[in-house]
C-alpha cells in the first residue's frame, strides 16, 4: 500500500537524486540518498553545523507537494567512515544485519 501512495514521490525524488549525482531509495517511510561526491548536494540536504542537517529546498518542495513531511529527529547524514544504518541494517559496503539479530536467529533455529 505504501508503494502506491508514494509512487509519485518516488519518481520525483529519483529524478532529483539523479540530477545531482546521487541515488535515492525508500523503504516504507525511510528515505535514503547516497552519493560518492565529496560534498552532499545542497538541493537535497543542507548542513546546519556539526551533525545537524535539514532538507534542501528541492527535497522539501517535492516532499511537501506530495503531502508528506519530515521528522527532524530522524534526519541525519552518515559518512563513509562511520557505521551507516538504514532501517536497522548496516549498509556500508554490503547489507548486513546486526550481530544481535544473528545471535537471536541462531537461538531460535538451533
Amino acid at each position: 500500500m505504501s508503494n502506491l501512495i508514494a509512487h509519485s514521490l518516488d519518481i520525483h525524488l529519483a529524478r532529483l537524486a539523479a540530477k545531482h549525482g546521487a541515488t535515492y531509495t525508500r523503504y516504507a517511510d525511510d528515505l535514503t540518498f547516497s552519493t560518492n561526491r565529496p560534498n552532499f548536494p545542497p538541493e537535497i540536504a543542507i548542513s546546519m553545523g556539526a551533525h545537524a542537517w535539514m532538507p534542501g529546498p528541492d527535497l522539501e518542495r517535492i516532499v511537501t507537494r506530495n503531502g508528506f513531511g519530515f521528522n527532524p529527529q530522524k534526519t541525519r547524514l552518515q559518512y563513509r567512515d562511520s557505521r551507516q544504518e538504514v532501517t536497522g541494517l548496516t549498509v556500508n559496503r554490503k547489507v548486513n544485519v546486526p550481530a544481535k539479530y544473528r545471535y537471536t536467529h541462531r537461538l531460535i533455529h538451533n
